[in-house]
């Protein structure tokens, strides 16, 4: 049932998202990802129906006949281990480009990508071990593999998305400087969505391998809800940002918002604002902000 509001709730936001300006200036890469997902969170939906629709009108309820299944309840856990992926990679790429230290870049970029790599190979696994056993194999060895391997893949899909969170707290946490309230606020609204939109998939993750129930089926529909609620707050962090600046020539207009905004800030009050990262080092507030704009926009 959760399934299905939300990927009606999907579909709502898709059409008015792809009927908006936004998507019009979104790169291909953005745009192949959007209708992956959707793609993907259908195939999932249909799988589901297909299931409940099995169960529902099937003659033979026999025990045997029932704990089968029909085949495409398999494949649940590599349709969603692969959606999750996209959107988790989107997330870390854009995290990622906002750490400043070469270094530190990697090593986060290194081990998000193993761990990514991980939980898909560990659904992908599962799906595996799922379609051998509905082609007759009720080996022993099996039985137990698929709750330690259902169990991996939600834990470090869970943990995926709090490190995440976590990093891109650590990340611009330290750029509040709290002197201009319109990029503080738009820092801590970034930090906020942030949070917000892992917080739904790894809940319903964490629930589900502590349950051993499958809590984790409605994950499609809300991993392409957060990547599409990420596309569609851009023009409120631009409007939070600075809402009656036009934009300037050359620069789109989360762009324009921080030039204006920064530099009438900086002349007001006769100084250089530095904005001082976790890792030392020293910027200025404009050459920061549009890194992020850049990370965002």
């Amino acid at each position: 049932m959760f399934l299905m509001i939300f990927y009606g709730v999907l579909l709502a936001v898709v059409v008015d998202y792809v009927r908006s300006e936004l998507y019009k200036r979104d790169k291909l890469r953005e745009r192949v990802a959007l209708w992956t997902c959707v793609v993907l969170t259908t195939l999932m939906v249909s799988m589901d129906m297909h299931v409940n629709v099995w169960y529902a009108t099937k003659q033979d309820r026999s025990f045997g006949s029932l704990l089968r299944g029909p085949v495409t309840s398999t494949v649940g856990p590599l349709v969603e281990a692969l959606n999750a992926a996209i959107v988790q990679i989107y997330f870390i790429h854009r995290c990622g480009t906002l750490i400043r230290k070469p270094w530190r870049r990697r090593t986060f970029f290194a081990m998000m990508g193993l761990l990514v790599m991980g939980a898909l190979a560990c659904g992908t696994v599962l799906s595996v071990i799922r379609l051998m056993t509905w082609r007759g194999n009720r080996s022993q060895r099996l039985l137990q593999l698929s709750p330690n391997f259902s169990a991996a893949w939600l834990w470090l899909t869970a943990v995926i998305d709090i490190l995440i969170s976590v990093s891109l707290l650590w990340t611009l946490w330290g750029h509040i400087s709290g002197f201009n309230r319109a990029t503080d606020s738009v820092l801590k609204k970034i930090i906020l969505l942030g949070a917000q939109t892992a917080s739904y998939t790894s809940v319903l993750a964490i629930v589900a391998v502590k349950t051993s129930s499958p809590f984790w089926i409605p994950m499609a529909p809300l991993y392409a809800l957060a990547y599409l609620t990420t596309l569609s707050a851009r023009p409120l962090l631009r409007r939070e940002l600075h809402p009656s600046n036009p934009p300037l020539g050359g620069l789109s207009g989360l762009e324009a918002s921080v030039h204006v905004d920064v530099r009438t800030w900086d002349a007001g009050l006769g100084i250089e604002m530095e904005s001082r990262g976790m890792e030392g080092e020293t910027k200025s507030a404009e050459e920061f902000m549009k890194e992020v704009v850049q990370s965002w926009n």
